[in-house]
């Protein structure tokens, strides 16, 4: 698992790119070159596809986010997702089985398997099936331990979450969902709006020492 908030990101053009990637570093790469082929069989951090006809024939599993951004991309044998799955484009995921993060999608697709999805399910405007089954929106509570959590949320602040780490900072400007802090020092600079439920409640309940930032906070 994943522990440090600092991650180190590859964005990938050209095969030369792909030979900077250190094994069993986790990170991110962010793929913008076209209909290349990868011979990756898993993938210790995050995967970011914004070329299209990219091709991970080998690849079973990914330890982070995937964000499927370009159109006909192929993944053939991945199976498993172990962090959020967002879904822009078409690609060919037959094997898929299990997304443990959330799971957001902007166009119709089917899945040939029944996806297990521990997180929330986000469908925009998207009618999705997998194996027969529609799949339906579901908001889940979001556990946050770590800053690259937060990146990767939702940008338009359509969430639950719960913030255990200390040190945190938030850039949304709207917040359309629940939040409970249990850390110390979290901070949201550019936060104006929360419509939904707040709560503090720090984990030191008889010497609480904590401070949150809320500057431009209006209601």
């Amino acid at each position: 698992m994943h522990t440090t908030d600092t991650i180190k990101r590859y964005k990938i053009f050209s095969a030369e790119d792909v030979q900077k990637i250190l094994p069993g570093e986790y990170s991110s790469i962010e793929v913008y070159a076209k209909n290349m082929t990868f011979a990756f069989t898993e993938i210790d951090g995050n995967l970011i596809l914004r070329g299209e006809g990219c091709r991970f024939p080998d690849l079973v599993s990914i330890s982070g986010n995937l964000s499927i951004d370009a159109g006909n991309c192929e993944l053939p044998r991945l199976k498993t997702i172990g962090g959020s799955f967002a879904m822009h484009g078409p690609a060919v995921l037959d094997k898929l089985e299990k997304v443990k993060g959330d799971f957001k999608c902007i166009i119709n697709f089917g899945f040939k398997n029944i996806i297990k999805i521990d997180g929330s399910i986000e469908l925009k405007n998207a009618t999705v099936y997998t194996g027969n089954k529609k799949l339906s929106a579901v908001r889940r509570t979001i556990a946050v331990n770590h800053q690259y959590q937060v990146d990767f949320l939702p940008k338009d602040g359509v969430f639950n979450v719960d913030v255990f780490a200390d040190d945190i900072v938030f850039q949304h400007q709207k917040i359309q969902g629940r939040i409970c802090l249990y850390g110390e020092n979290i901070s949201f600079p550019n936060l104006e709006c929360i419509q939904g439920r707040f709560k503090i409640e720090p984990r030191k309940k008889k010497d609480p020492d904590f401070e949150h930032d809320f500057p431009v906070l209006k209601k």
